[in-house]
């Protein structure tokens, strides 16, 4: 009877010792973790801030105002004449930066 009590011992310890193993590899692995994690966060909050002070600034940018505008006039007139390939009935024209309307030619240009 007493040498089952020392196998038993003698397996438990161990199962013991390969139970603690496993815990501080996870502990290990979950610091790991958190910490990768933490350092993308910390990443990801430094982007937020530029994107933040660029738009901050940007509102109040009117080369920029004036660089789209420009662009967005190139754009229009490039597709009336994609457009008048089409048919000659319609055509584009820009109200503002957001707006673009549709010119109906052969209904006295509404």
């Amino acid at each position: 009877m007493m040498w089952f009590c020392e196998v038993g011992l003698h397996i438990r310890t161990p199962l013991k010792v390969d139970l603690q193993i496993r815990q501080k590899h996870s502990t290990r692995t979950s610091h790991r973790d958190r910490n990768k994690n933490k350092n993308k966060l910390e990443g990801a909050r430094a982007q937020l801030e530029q994107w933040q002070k660029l738009a901050e600034v940007m509102p109040a940018n009117s080369l920029r105002d004036f660089a789209l505008q420009t662009m967005f006039d190139l754009l229009i007139t490039i597709a009336n004449r994609q457009l008048s390939d089409i048919t000659s009935r319609y055509a584009l024209r820009a109200v503002d930066l957001k707006d673009m309307v549709v010119i109906d030619l052969w209904n006295a240009g509404e």
